[in-house]
Parts: structure tokens; sequence; C-alpha cells
């Protein structure tokens, strides 16, 4: 709950001072409402967020792309690598030219 300090507060709030009197302040709901209900804060409503469509000038488009890519079992691609003394990462992403050779060799 974020509050508006109206009365001021001496000492420190989990090792920081407190704000001045029209500062705000964000604290839990429960700590908020009883700085209220004593008349040391009062809360402070969030701020409305105007919301709107993008004109459609402004709307960026991709392509689609112009074949689906069929997934491939990246234990399957490392083996053939393997088979044809190509070098891959034996972990991770495998490299996209490895991969196409692995689909042109796959190929019909």
């Amino acid at each position: 709950m974020r509050v508006r300090m109206i009365g001021a507060i001496s000492g420190a709030r989990n090792g920081n001072p407190w704000p001045k009197p029209g500062d705000t302040i964000d604290l839990p709901d429960e700590e908020g409402a009883m700085l209220c209900a004593h008349r040391m804060a009062q809360p402070v409503e969030p701020a409305a967020v105007e919301t709107r469509p993008a004109p459609a000038d402004d709307v960026e488009t991709r392509p689609a792309p112009a074949e689906p890519v069929d997934p491939v079992d990246p234990a399957a691609v490392r083996a053939w690598a393997a088979d044809n003394d190509i070098d891959v990462p034996k972990r991770g992403k495998l490299p996209a030219a490895v991969v196409d050779a692995y689909h042109d060799a796959h190929q019909g």
C-alpha cells in the first residue's frame, strides 16, 4: 500500500529513516492501514493508466516463415555429426549450420 506521510515519525524503518511529511512510501497493507487509522498517513490512489490500441500504422508485423522447420532430435543430430566427423557441443543449442546439414543429408 502506498501512503503519503502526514505526520513526522522519528527513528527508522528497516534501517531507513521514515519519509518526511508529504513524501510517499510503499508499505505492507496492514502497516499502511494502521498509519492511516492513526492519521499519520493517507492512502495514495494508484495513478490511472490510459490504455488504447496502437494505430494501425504503428504496428510492426513480421512475415511468416516460408517453410516450417521440422523439429530435430538433438541426440540424433549429434550422433550423425559424430559419424561424419563434425564437431558439435555436447550440450546446449546446436549450430544452425549443423542442423541444416543434417536436414540436407536426410531429405527424401
